[in-house]
């Protein structure tokens, strides 16, 4: 009966896009002459158009403010906000790694990130925890004493004499240091690596071991994010009704979904954030960590796939309606992973070359003025 319902949600909206198509076909001449050349020229003309003629940015304006109400009403509760705290550490780190390094700085949110810590229980996050409490340390010994940190300053102390020695004082310190030495990982070797992963789209009946996956998603999650907040979850599945129950909402896997053996959904976290500015770091964020997650996959013996997820509000919605995604939760992309069967073929997907892509210097085009950053 599930599968039934699921496969009457792909019928419906294939009525629908029928529909739209067209109501499209009728209305184009009128979108080419009139509405889109006067849309381009006029900003605002622009906003009424996605307003009232196209509705497809309408899912992201909500999932975009739900993330923005949630995120200041966790700031506001006093509940906590690891977001905030993450990006905020991450703040404080640069401002240590600075040459020349200020005797005073980050007076407007140390208080905020030391209130963010407290907030947090260290069993809720040992890693976090201690992260954040060892670049405070450090912050607060490299830096001046100041009327404009003290009260911050005074609560760090209260809450370091609060909590165990055994949580503070380990012999590792999660602050900054020195860059390692280069990588001993050839770019021959690295090449081959990514000549050798290839987009599988057919998989043995083999089991994909969760141990396996988590040692990918360990070196994915080593990838760079803006500000570290690593801003998405990874939801894997492995019970076949649930694989179909995901596989069905993109259009891009008919034909051979029903060979997945297993299927990870990476999904963007908008309560991350304050500012609509920032509403496309899921992608970027989310996208970093697949691609390493897809390498580290193929050096344990894993083949993977991953699927694109059209930007259109319907999916969303039925990813929320089957899996209780929050509103401020986006799906970034899907990826297939399993065993490969060795009679499945792979399409060739010739790349581009980096003399197509690459391109060195452009020249300003602008008379306008600027200071560059001093040295």
């Amino acid at each position: 009966m599930r599968q039934m319902h699921w496969r009457s949600d792909g019928y419906a909206r294939r009525l629908r896009d029928v529909r739209s198509f067209m109501r499209y076909r009728i209305t184009l001449p009128f979108y080419r002459r009139v509405m889109w050349p006067v849309a381009l020229r006029i900003p605002f003309v622009t906003a009424i158009y996605f307003c009232f003629f196209d509705k497809s940015f309408w899912q992201e304006f909500q999932s975009t403010l739900a993330g923005k109400v949630t995120h200041y009403e966790r700031n506001a509760s006093g509940e906590g906000n690891s977001f905030l705290l993450r990006r905020n550490v991450h703040r404080l780190e640069k401002g240590l790694i600075m040459r020349p390094r200020r005797d005073l700085f980050a007076t407007d949110y140390v208080g905020q990130t030391v209130d963010c810590l407290k907030a947090l229980s260290f069993e809720e996050d040992p890693q976090l925890w201690k992260w954040a409490f060892d670049v405070l340390t450090e912050f607060f010994n490299a830096t001046h004493e100041s009327r404009k940190t003290d009260k911050a300053r005074q609560a760090f102390q209260q809450l370091a004499f609060n909590n165990p020695r055994g949580i503070v004082s380990t012999e590792e310190r999660f602050i900054p240091s020195r860059a390692s030495k280069h990588s001993e990982i050839s770019w021959e070797d690295f090449r081959q690596l990514a000549i050798d992963r290839r987009s599988v789209r057919w998989f043995s009946k083999e089991k994909v071991d969760r141990a396996d996956v988590c040692k990918a998603m360990d070196i994915a999650l080593l990838s760079p994010s803006a500000c570290n907040r690593q801003p998405f979850k990874y939801l894997v599945f492995d019970d076949p009704k649930l694989i179909q129950a995901v596989a069905t909402i993109p259009q891009g896997t008919v034909g051979f979904a029903h060979n997945f053996q297993m299927l990870v959904a990476i999904v963007g976290q908008l309560d991350a954030y304050a500012l609509e500015r920032d509403r496309h770091v899921i992608y970027i964020d989310g996208a970093l960590s697949a691609m390493s997650f897809m390498f580290a996959l193929e050096t344990l013996g894993l083949s993977s796939c991953p699927i694109n997820w059209p930007d259109s509000g319907e999916n969303d919605l039925l990813m929320r309606k089957r899996f209780g995604l929050k509103a401020y939760e986006r799906t970034v992309m899907l990826i297939a992973v399993g065993h490969h069967d060795c009679n499945g073929m792979v399409p060739r997907s010739t790349k581009k070359t980096p003399t197509q892509v690459a391109e060195f210097n452009r020249p300003l085009l602008t008379n306008d003025t600027f200071e560059a950053y001093p040295a």
